[in-house]
């Protein structure tokens, strides 16, 4: 009988070995232990230097959440060429180079010999919602038919984090709610707020 006893305690205690091993080794988490999941994330640092769509991931997990985050792209006019001369103008004009509502124009200056333009720069570099480069038909002035060619570029400001949305909630062993830094997308600086519970 005491053999048997015996035998039966080895073999659940290897029995309760395998398993964990087999725990460890599956990601399977064990039943005593409280599991967290991502249930809430909002933006503490907008950052900077994003794409218009990105998805995050919250690492630290055994199976770690991701979140879909949009941003606020912003635009300058980097590069300007005469596209077609005109007739008429002053030797001297300022143009404003006009986006879409809410834009800072941004301005270019002419230079014309007897009314033909010869000469084009940028003078200020506007912060545009649009990339709106290609032809632009100047407006204003005394001449008429001039127009240039705009290449536009993102800003400094450009990338900005303005919506976050959790889109896979993960598991975890430990709870991060709180300010978590980002460390992937294509921008720099930002931070989330995160919001865990225990998972049901």
């Amino acid at each position: 009988m005491t053999r048997k006893i015996y035998e039966r305690n080895v073999y659940a205690r290897t029995n309760q070995l395998v398993r964990k091993v087999y725990d460890r080794t599956n990601n399977v988490i064990p039943k005593d232990d409280n599991v967290y999941e991502l249930t809430d994330v909002a933006i503490g640092d907008a950052g900077l230097g994003y794409s218009a769509n990105e998805i995050f991931t919250i690492s630290g997990g055994i199976l770690n959440a991701t979140v879909t985050a949009t941003s606020t792209l912003a635009y300058e006019l980097s590069a300007v060429e005469i596209d077609n001369a005109g007739t008429g103008y002053a030797d001297t004009t300022i143009f404003d180079i006009d986006g879409t509502g809410g834009d800072t124009a941004g301005t270019v200056t002419a230079t014309a010999v007897d009314g033909i333009i010869t000469a084009v720069e940028i003078t200020t570099a506007g912060d545009y919602a649009t990339d709106i480069s290609g032809t632009y038909t100047l407006t204003g002035g005394t001449g008429s038919d001039g127009s240039l060619t705009i290449t536009m570029s993102e800003s400094a400001t450009s990338g900005t984090v303005t919506t976050v949305e959790v889109t896979t909630a993960g598991d975890y062993l430990t709870d991060l709610s709180g300010t978590y830094a980002v460390t992937d997308g294509s921008g720099t600086g930002c931070e989330l707020t995160l919001t865990m519970a225990t998972k049901a």
